[in-house]
C-alpha cells in the first residue's frame, strides 16, 4: 500500500472529497512555469546561506535579572514552518543526531552522474508537470535511503532543482526541510532563493494559490525575526506577478499582505530611538508604552509587551497590565483581567482595537470552563463577538492530490490544473484533513449531462455534502438532514427549472463552522 494511498484512508471520515455525478471539470489555477535551459546539475547548484541574521530591536523585558545595555539582544521566537513543525535546530557537530556538513566535491560529482544515468528517462522531460512528478519521486527516494549520505544529499537537491523547475514551491520547500534536517543546510535561506527566483523570472508563472500561500508563510516567518530586510524583498517579487493574478480575492490578499507588512517593517522601524532611550532610562513611561505597544498592539506578543506597558504613561493600560503580570489565580480573576482589556478597546480603533480583543478574548477561552450562570453566557456572548486570531491559510487540493491515488470509485485525470473525470457518480477524495473551521471552494464547469456536482466534507465527526444541480438538475441541498436525503424531507431542499448550464463555469463555496 502507497504512503499516499495510506493517508487517504486514514483520514476516513474527516477528509473532503468531490463527487461528479456526470461529465465535469472541477479547477484551481496552478503554475505552470518554463524549465530551465539545461538539465538539473549543469549549475552546479548548493544551498545557499544568509550573511547573517537579523536581531529583533528588544526582546528583554525591562524589569529582567541583570540585564546589560550591551549585551546582544535575542531573536523572537520562530514562527512554525509550513509543516506546522517548528524549524531544524542547528545543533553541534558532537551533538547526538547532529546534522551532516555536505558531501565533498568529489562524492557529489559522482553522485550527480549517477543520478543523471538512473533517471536519464525522466530528465528528458522539462515540462513543469514532468518535473514536479520526479521531484516527488526524488524526495520519495531519498527518504527510504540509508547510510548513503552523498546520494540523499544528490537525490535532495536534485529535488530542489526539479521543484524549481516544476514552479512548485511546495515541492522547493519540502526539499529545503528534508536537506535541513540531514545535513548544514540554512533552510530558511534555500526557501528564500527558491520564492525570490519563482517570482523574479521574467517569465514568471501564474501566481497559483498554493504558490501564493508558501510565499506569505515564508514572509509571516521572516517577520516573525523581524528580518523585514528579506522580506521586502521577497515581497517585491511576488508583487512583480499580483497583477496578473486572476483570482480576485487571491489578488487582494496578496496586496494586503504587503500593506500589512509595510505597516510593521514602518512600526519597527520607529522603535529605535524608545530602545535607546530606555537602555539610559529603563523607567521611562513614554518609552516604555511606545515599545509595549509595539509588542502588545502590533505584534501581539503580549508576555513579551506587558512588562514594558505595567511602566508606560497610560493609568488604565498601566494598571491592566500589572495585574496581569502577578498571575492571580482562578477563573474569575482572569474574567476579570479580561473584562478589563474588553472595555479597553473600546477607547481604541484599527489594529490596537483588534490586538486587545483578541487578548481579551484569550483570557475569557482559559477561564470559560471554569465560570458559570450569566457570567459564562455573558463570557460566551463576548467569544462569539471577538475578531478572530487565525490569518487565512489557503490549500490547493489540486496541488496534492493524485487521481491515480485518491479517485475513489472511477478514472479521473489532472491536465493544466483542471480535473476532470467522464464516469457517472465519479467521486475522488483530497488527502487534507481539514481544521474545525474552513471554506471549502471548488470552481467547475458541466461539460455534457443534466446532473451537478457535490462537495462531500467534514464537520463535528460528520460528513455531510453539498449538492448544487443534483436530480436532474433540478434540486440544490444540504444532505443528510435529519436523516433526509436532498431530494427527500428536507428543510434546505432548493427546487428550480434548471440549476446550472453546461460551459458555465460556477464557484461554490461551503463554509464550514462550529
Amino acid at each position: 500500500m502507497s504512503d499516499r494511498r495510506r493517508l487517504r484512508e486514514g483520514v476516513g471520515a474527516h477528509s473532503i472529497a468531490l463527487a461528479l455525478f456526470l461529465a465535469s471539470l472541477a479547477s484551481a489555477v496552478f503554475a505552470s512555469g518554463p524549465a530551465r535551459a539545461g538539465n538539473i546539475f549543469d549549475d552546479d547548484w548548493t544551498p545557499p546561506r544568509r550573511a547573517e541574521t537579523p536581531a529583533a530591536p528588544v526582546t528583554r523585558p525591562p524589569d529582567a535579572p541583570n540585564p546589560a545595555a550591551t549585551e546582544p539582544v535575542a531573536k523572537p521566537p520562530t514562527a512554525p514552518s509550513e509543516t506546522g513543525a517548528s524549524p531544524t535546530p542547528h545543533p553541534s557537530p558532537s551533538a547526538p543526531g547532529a546534522r551532516l556538513p555536505l558531501p565533498d566535491k568529489a562524492d557529489t560529482a559522482r553522485c550527480r552522474k549517477l543520478f543523471k544515468e538512473v533517471f536519464a528517462e525522466q530528465l528528458k522531460d522539462h515540462s513543469a508537470p514532468a518535473r514536479r512528478k520526479l521531484a516527488q519521486s526524488l524526495l520519495d527516494y531519498a527518504a527510504k535511503t540509508k547510510d548513503a549520505p552523498a546520494d540523499v544529499f544528490v537525490l535532495l537537491t536534485g529535488a530542489f532543482e526539479a521543484a524549481e523547475d516544476g514552479a512548485s514551491l511546495r515541492l522547493s520547500f519540502s526539499a529545503a526541510e528534508k536537506l535541513a534536517e540531514a545535513f548544514d543546510v540554512d533552510e530558511l535561506a534555500t526557501k528564500i532563493e527558491a520564492a525570490t527566483k519563482l517570482w523574479s523570472s521574467p517569465a514568471a508563472p501564474p501566481a497559483s494559490v498554493a504558490n501564493v500561500q508558501m510565499t506569505i508563510d515564508l514572509l509571516d516567518r521572516l517577520a516573525s525575526e523581524e528580518d523585514f530586510a528579506t522580506a521586502m524583498r521577497v515581497e517585491a517579487s511576488l508583487q512583480h506577478v499580483a497583477p496578473r493574478i486572476a483570482d480576485v480575492e487571491l489578488k487582494s490578499a496578496v496586496q494586503n499582505h504587503a500593506k500589512d507588512l509595510g505597516a510593521l517593517r514602518e512600526a519597527q522601524s520607529k522603535l529605535n530611538a524608545s530602545v535607546e532611550k530606555l537602555k539610559a532610562s529603563p523607567d521611562d513611561p513614554l518609552a516604555n508604552t511606545v515599545v509595549g505597544g509595539y509588542f502588545c498592539f502590533t505584534r501581539g506578543q503580549w508576555e513579551k509587551g506587558l512588562p514594558f506597558l505595567a511602566k508606560g504613561q497610560e493609568p488604565a493600560i498601566k494598571a491592566l497590565a500589572a495585574m496581569e503580570l502577578r498571575k492571580p489565580e482562578g477563573a474569575e480573576a482572569a474574567a476579570k483581567i479580561a473584562d478589563g482589556w474588553w472595555d479597553a478597546a473600546a477607547k481604541m480603533t484599527g489594529a490596537k482595537r483588534t490586538k486587545t480583543l483578541q487578548h481579551a478574548a484569550t483570557l475569557y477561552r482559559g477561564a470559560l470552563a471554569d465560570l458559570t450562570g450569566l457570567r459564562q453566557i455573558a463570557t460566551e456572548k463576548r467569544l462569539a463577538e471577538a475578531p478572530s486570531g487565525d490569518s487565512v491559510h489557503r490549500v490547493d487540493l489540486l496541488d496534492i492530490v493524485d487521481p491515480a491515488v485518491d479517485g475513489v470509485n472511477a478514472l479521473w485525470r489532472l491536465d493544466d490544473g483542471v480535473l476532470s473525470s467522464d464516469q457517472n457518480h465519479s467521486r475522488i477524495e483530497f488527502p487534507y484533513v481539514p481544521p474545525e473551521e474552513y471554506d471549502y471552494r471548488v470552481s467547475f464547469v458541466i461539460v455534457r449531462g443534466n446532473e451537478g456536482i457535490g462537495q462531500i466534507c467534514s464537520g463535528a465527526e460528520h460528513q455531510f455534502m453539498w449538492v448544487p444541480g443534483g436530480w436532474g438538475n433540478t434540486i440544490s441541498a444540504f444532505e443528510m438532514i435529519h436523516d433526509q436525503r436532498g431530494d427527500g424531507n428536507n428543510p434546505t431542499l432548493k427546487r428550480a427549472k434548471r440549476w446550472l448550464n453546461n460551459g458555465q463555469r460556477i464557484t461554490c463555496v461551503v463554509k464550514v463552522r462550529k
